[in-house]
């Protein structure tokens, strides 16, 4: 009885002991880790500077190409179409002949009206001798007044009906005209809407349509606010802000032209035409230039963009496109100061420079944004900046020896593989011919009954 109690106690004693050293053993993890956190080192993060770069500013505008000159081709006469005399599509040049009318009818009537003038001329021939007559029988008081008047108004009817007459004529001779369809500008053709033997007249549907190709026009629209600081600029420089006269805006800026591929157009164009108002529907002004275009590279009703860039280069400050973030409130970038400490910075942004965006307003050259590893920071952290510079070497570094410990490991996993892979003849003997691994065939009931046992002898 006496060692049972004792056996206890030593239990008691040892479970005491064994509680002790676990809250000892969390105080000195705890410990360690605030000393651990407290230690942690700032986060790394890869800034750029603010500099002042040469550039030149541009803007990016939506932009349509429109033909210089479009013609439908209507006929003024009535008839069956007769003839055409050209392939839907081809390039054509002033006076090119593309349709007949069957012009039987109309030779018909300036033939008719021929006769009428020659009538007519056979008329005037007639009372101007009446008249002649008369006007000597008056001088010998041979004709009363009466007669005189009478021949006279003859006469100038007679001329009247002469005039009447050529009138017609002309007019019959530009019916005749009129069932010769020609082209009055040079460009493509486009399809022709009216087959052979249809009848058509002044109200029917154009026959066809061209469009001059070279040059051709860009227009596109501008806000109310940009216009605004043109005018100013013009004024500035001395020019009429109503745009009467380009030649001032064509000094400061040249309009080039994106191609739906993404490549540059190689002409550049010229302003030609500013609107007179604001559209007060969207607020913007219709800008149009004109673009050479030899190569007919350019479609009308192609839409494009426009850039429209200075011709002189000024000092612009530029930051990366990877500093620049999008809030409520704007644009902004997270500067690092000379603490080392996180500043949000709302700033204005221009054009792109590049990868660059161009700022008007919000940082001063000189000072350090992050561009990588924003999202581990917030403004009003510590951190450590990387220069953009060293961080690229780094990389490059680290992608060089990475590259070669690749090859390395990959040449020992060769090695190794040819080596310990292939088992040769005897070992593959060996494991046909040796004895299956004993398994434990005990049954679960033994396993609980060793351990009952187990429990009560301790």
């Amino acid at each position: 009885m006496a060692q049972r109690t004792i056996s206890a106690e030593i239990c008691r004693c040892l479970g005491a002991c064994l509680v002790a050293a676990s809250l000892l053993t969390a105080c000195d993890d705890g410990g360690q880790q605030s000393q651990s956190a407290a230690a942690a080192p700032a986060p790394s993060v890869v800034v750029a500077p603010v500099v002042e770069r040469e550039v030149k500013s541009h803007s990016t505008f939506v932009g349509r190409t429109v033909a210089v000159d479009f013609v439908e081709l209507a006929t003024q006469v009535e008839g069956y179409l007769e003839e055409r005399l050209f392939t839907e599509g081809q390039l054509v040049q002033p006076g090119d002949l593309l349709f007949t009318i069957d012009p039987r009818v109309f030779e018909a009537q300036v033939e008719s009206a021929q006769a009428s003038v020659a009538k007519a001329q056979a008329s005037v021939t007639e009372t101007s001798s009446q008249l002649d007559r008369t006007k000597e029988l008056f001088s010998t008081q041979d004709v009363s007044q009466a007669r005189l008047d009478q021949d006279t108004a003859s006469f100038l009817q007679a001329q009247a009906d002469l005039q009447v007459a050529q009138a017609d004529l002309k007019q019959a001779q530009v019916d005749l005209e009129f069932t010769r369809i020609m082209a009055p500008i040079a460009g493509q053709i486009g399809e022709a809407r009216y087959s052979i033997g249809n009848l058509v007249s002044s109200g029917s549907d154009p026959l066809a349509t061209i469009t001059s190709l070279d040059p051709i026009y860009v227009s596109f629209t501008v806000s109310e606010r940009d216009i605004l600081q043109v005018k100013r600029a013009r004024l500035e420089s001395g020019e009429d802000a109503t745009f009467d006269t380009l030649d001032g805006l064509d000094a400061m800026v040249v309009p080039k032209v994106e191609l739906p591929d993404g490549t540059m157009y190689e002409h550049a164009g010229v302003i030609d035409f500013v609107d007179n108002s604001v559209d007060p529907r969207t607020g913007t002004v219709t800008i149009r230039a004109v673009f050479p275009n030899p190569n007919v590279l350019l479609s009308p009703g192609q839409f494009v963009s426009v850039l429209i860039e200075s011709r002189e280069a000024t000092k612009r400050m530029v930051v990366p496109q990877a500093a620049v973030q999008e809030d409520q409130q704007g644009s902004f970038v997270l500067v690092v100061n000379t603490q080392n400490q996180v500043e949000k910075r709302q700033i204005e942004v221009g054009a792109t420079e590049g990868t660059d965006w161009i700022v008007t307003s919000g940082l001063k050259v000189g000072e350090s944004v992050i561009v990588e590893g924003l999202q581990k920071v917030r403004a009003g952290v510590a951190v450590n900046p990387v220069p953009q510079s060293s961080a690229n070497q780094s990389a490059s570094g680290q992608s060089t020896s990475g590259t070669s410990s690749d090859q390395s490991s990959s040449d020992q996993a060769s090695g190794q593989t040819s080596s310990s892979d292939e088992p040769t003849s005897g070992e593959l003997s060996s494991d046909l011919t040796s004895e299956p691994a004993t398994t434990d065939q005990s049954s679960p009931d033994d396993s609980m009954t060793n351990g009952s046992s187990s429990d009560q002898g301790g």
